[in-house]
């Protein structure tokens, strides 16, 4: 599931008033979440990749360097899905006052901020195998890095602000 998705389409765009998002991307978040969550119910976090079924990946190979880091890293924990993950949840809960969908969004902000920022405050460790340690890997591309994290911390807080 792309949080950052869930994110987009629960949010009706400014220049288009007669714009309207409909209930599926809130009823399709917590399935997803469940999924995402796989069978980790022991260390918790969201996998980077998963079947439908919450597992490793499976289906017909096609034999691409692409299947080998996904059979490597499908059970590490990325701190931008998590991070995007919480304004997706916030974002949601607000839009359809949904108590699945604050649960889980409790439970992803509790392990995100207990995993993800490095110790003495300083910057978030990108990528923990599937116990939550630390991985010294880089993922993605630098220029990534520090637009996922600030901005979906900041969109959460502002639509904590709007709420209160």
């Amino acid at each position: 599931m792309c949080w950052k998705c869930c994110g987009f389409s629960s949010t009706p765009p400014t220049r288009c008033p007669n714009f309207t998002t409909g209930s599926a991307t809130g009823s399709s978040t917590a399935p997803s979440a469940r999924s995402g969550w796989g069978g980790d119910e022991i260390d918790g976090g969201l996998f980077r990749f998963v079947d439908r079924d919450g597992g490793p990946p499976t289906g017909d190979r096609m034999g691409v360097a692409y299947e080998d880091l996904v059979d490597r890293t499908w059970s590490t924990k990325l701190w931008w899905p998590h991070a995007e993950s919480l304004y997706a949840t916030a974002l949601l809960v607000d839009r359809y006052a949904s108590d699945e969908l604050l649960a889980w969004h409790d439970r992803i902000r509790d392990y995100t901020y207990a995993t993800f920022p490095a110790p003495q405050g300083r910057e978030w460790i990108q990528v923990r195998d599937r116990r939550g340690a630390p991985l010294n890997q880089v993922v993605g591309l630098p220029v990534k890095d520090p637009f996922h994290v600030p901005r979906a911390l900041l969109l959460t807080a502002r639509l904590g602000k709007q709420g209160s």
